[in-house]
C-alpha cells in the first residue's frame, strides 16, 4: 500500500511541477498576465456600472431614484399629456398641461417602446408651436402594445398605446 501512495504522490508532484512550468512559460507569460489585468481595466473603464467598490447593485440604485424623482417632479408640477395620434396622416401632437409652476419647453423627447419588441423602439422630438403643442411625424408603428415615455431632462410622463 505504501508503494502505491509513494507511486501516488511522485505522479502528482510531477505533474504539479509540469504545470507550474507550462504556465510560467515566456510563450504564456504574456497571455496570463493580460488576462490577469482584466478586473482592473473594467474598474477604470468610465463607461463601466461599477462604482469604486464594485457595487453594480448601488449604483443602478441611484438611477433608479433618479427615475423615481422625475417622475415625482411630474406630479408636483401636475403634467399631463394628450397625445393625438392618427395612423393615416403624417401628424402626432402632444398636448402638455400643467399648474402654475409648469413652464412648457420648446421641445420634447418622445420614446415609442414596444412592449415585446425591442428592435420596434422609436425616439423623436417634439417641437412646441405658437398655439403650445408639440408636433412630429408619427413614427411607423406595428400591431401591439406601446408604452410612450414623454420626458425632459428633470421629468417624464408614461403612458401606453394598443395599435390595432
Amino acid at each position: 500500500m505504501n508503494l502505491v501512495l509513494t507511486i501516488w504522490m511522485v505522479a502528482v508532484a510531477v505533474i504539479f511541477i509540469g504545470i507550474v512550468i507550462w504556465v510560467w512559460n515566456d510563450r504564456n507569460k504574456e497571455k496570463y498576465e493580460r488576462a490577469a489585468r482584466i478586473p482592473l481595466e473594467e474598474t477604470e473603464n468610465e463607461n463601466s456600472n461599477h462604482d469604486n467598490d464594485g457595487d453594480v447593485n448601488y449604483v443602478r440604485g441611484l438611477h433608479i431614484n433618479r427615475v423615481l424623482d422625475r417622475d415625482r417632479a411630474a406630479r408636483r408640477d401636475g403634467l399631463h399629456a394628450t397625445l393625438q395620434f392618427d395612423m393615416h396622416t403624417p401628424r402626432a401632437a402632444i398636448i402638455l398641461t400643467g399648474n402654475t409652476h409648469f413652464t412648457p419647453p420648446d421641445s420634447i423627447t418622445v420614446s415609442f417602446l414596444n412592449a415585446t419588441r425591442q428592435g420596434y423602439d422609436h425616439v423623436q422630438e417634439f417641437k412646441r408651436g405658437p398655439d403650445g403643442v408639440c408636433r412630429s411625424a408619427p413614427p411607423a408603428l406595428i400591431r401591439g402594445h406601446w408604452y410612450i415615455q414623454i420626458e425632459k431632462q428633470d421629468w417624464r410622463l408614461l403612458q401606453t398605446l394598443i395599435v390595432h
